[in-house]
């Protein structure tokens, strides 16, 4: 974290000096964040070219709608049977099938679990994960806090308000047995989030900009310190 720290921090200097800079990268928050123009190459073929801002919304929407179209639910490659998800997808917030949610609106991820161990010795984690790999989310409980009979009936996450900036995500879902370092079975669910917001950062905080009035002891000594009394 050190070494890649100064490295970005080399960068800038570069960039504050004036010095031109071609930066290669997946990770879309680091070229948000270094690069005034970008270039989006799609094997090898030149799809956008401009500002970063204008590339990487259209680069979002194309790649938003490539997951609408082609959502994949990969299979974990070492089940050992003793716990299995299944239908593993996400409902918007009135309720229908989707791969699109909406920033600051419901969401939830369903999915069905069955297994042949009782629910006191499964715990199940799901993780959000952004295109650069930053984790966004990360819930888990046992499942004997919210079912008594886990492949009884379907089971879900619901999330109040997604407050997630505009771009693709990963869900990874897992269940494992508590103090075991093994999953049990492991499912991944893609989806994109549209947002008002597009600017860089994972969230939006809903924060508000304030003019405090300074009380007039404190705006005194805010004076005297000027004036260096």
């Amino acid at each position: 974290m050190a070494f890649q720290q100064k490295c970005f921090d080399q960068i800038h200097r570069f960039k504050h000096e004036g010095k031109t800079i071609v930066f290669v990268s997946h990770s879309l928050g680091i070229v948000q964040d270094l690069c005034q123009r970008a270039a989006w190459l799609d094997h090898g073929e030149l799809r956008a070219l401009g500002k970063t801002d204008q590339v990487l919304e259209f680069y979002s929407q194309q790649i938003a709608s490539s997951i609408k179209k082609n959502k994949e639910d990969f299979e974990t490659l070492i089940p050992d049977g003793s716990a299995t998800i299944r239908n593993l997808c996400a409902f918007s917030g009135d309720g229908s099938a989707c791969s699109i949610l909406s920033d600051r609106k419901p969401a939830q991820f369903g999915f069905d679990l069955s297994t042949s161990l009782p629910p006191q010795e499964l715990e199940v984690s799901a993780r959000i994960f952004r295109t650069d790999g930053v984790c966004c989310y990360d819930q888990r409980a046992l499942v004997a806090s919210f079912t008594e009979a886990p492949s009884s009936a379907p089971i879900s996450l619901a999330i109040d308000e997604l407050c997630l900036s505009t771009g693709t995500y990963s869900l990874h879902l897992s269940v494992s047995q508590p103090g075991k370092d093994k999953w049990l079975d492991e499912k991944f669910f893609n989806f994109a989030v549209e947002s008002p917001h597009r600017g860089p950062g994972i969230a939006h905080l809903n924060g508000n900009w304030l003019q405090i009035p300074l009380s007039p002891d404190l705006a005194r000594k805010n004076s005297d310190a000027l004036l260096g009394k």
